[in-house]
């Protein structure tokens, strides 16, 4: 597991000092996890007293990730008490796993990486900035985070402009999302639509034809929405390729977007620990 792919459970033993961090990521060389607990396994054999540093340090990690999931413990006490069996059984049910209450079974360990993973990944996304609308008789500005249904792993920020004198709206938005061999990658796009109809209530422009796709745009001045829509026009193989569909981008608050939820990063804050936990996260002598 290298530290730029490291989970929270992993991320948790950097307080422990560099020493200590040099041995954690040469023992943890894969993102599963698997390695970890083999290591850890070895270290209780070999040397009792880091082991037991280690595993109060895991368990306490696994209760703020299992809390921080909705889960419980209250208490972070980085003892595998009855509490903490009781979320871990709560977690392993919810997630169809084998009840075990033990964090450190195989799948139960992979899998609360893996949700503490996506938990972090939503908190720390970009900042998608406020909703603005203005409407004038002869123009329009709309700014804010665009949201694709159903792409909720993608961050987009659009700014509008429609100029009545002109004809047209401009629409430009910034999107980082997953790309295919380059990872999560920046993205400016940008279109020019013509306006169709304008009134006191709605600017509709005209459809906006590719190959494949069909694009319309509607600004609603009431309702202050912006809704970008895409139909299909053809299903033939290249446009199969692409796969191409009807689909939906809309302006949105920033605390309507789907990815947010009602994550608190607060959570992750080192309150309410155990005396074990306390001790286990004390520096250690170089």
């Amino acid at each position: 597991m290298t530290p730029r792919r490291a989970s929270a459970l992993v991320l948790a033993v950097l307080v422990l000092g560099p020493t200590y961090s040099d041995k954690i990521r040469a023992q943890t060389p894969d993102t599963s996890g698997i390695q970890f607990l083999r290591q850890l396994d070895s270290l209780r054999r070999t040397n009792p007293q880091e082991y037991a540093s280690f595993r109060t340090l895991f368990v306490t990690a696994a209760q703020m990730g299992l809390g921080q999931l909705g889960f419980g413990p209250i208490t972070f006490s980085g003892v595998v008490d009855s509490s903490t069996v009781a979320s871990v059984r709560r977690f392993e049910r919810a997630r169809h796993l084998v009840i075990t209450g033990d964090p450190f079974t195989r799948a139960t360990f992979q899998r609360l990486n893996a949700d503490i993973d996506r938990v972090q990944k939503a908190e720390h996304r970009p900042s998608l900035g406020f909703k603005a609308f203005t409407w004038d008789s002869t123009w329009v500005i709309a700014e804010g985070p665009w949201y694709m249904e159903g792409e909720v792993d993608d961050y987009m920020v659009v700014h509008v402009y429609c100029d009545r004198t002109g004809g047209e709206c401009r629409l430009a938005w910034a999107r980082i999302g997953p790309m295919p061999l380059t990872g999560r990658t920046l993205q400016i796009l940008t279109e020019t639509f013509q306006v169709g109809r304008w009134d006191d209530s709605e600017v509709i422009s005209e459809p906006l034809d590719y190959p494949c796709t069909r694009y319309l745009l509607r600004i609603n001045r009431l309702q202050e929405t912006v809704v970008m829509t895409r139909s299909t026009l053809s299903k033939g193989d290249l446009c199969q390729a692409m796969n191409v569909g009807d689909l939906v981008t809309r302006l949105i608050r920033p605390e309507d977007w789907p990815a947010s939820g009602s994550l608190d990063s607060s959570r992750w804050g080192l309150y309410n620990l155990g005396p074990a936990a306390r001790s286990a996260l004390q520096p250690k002598p170089r």
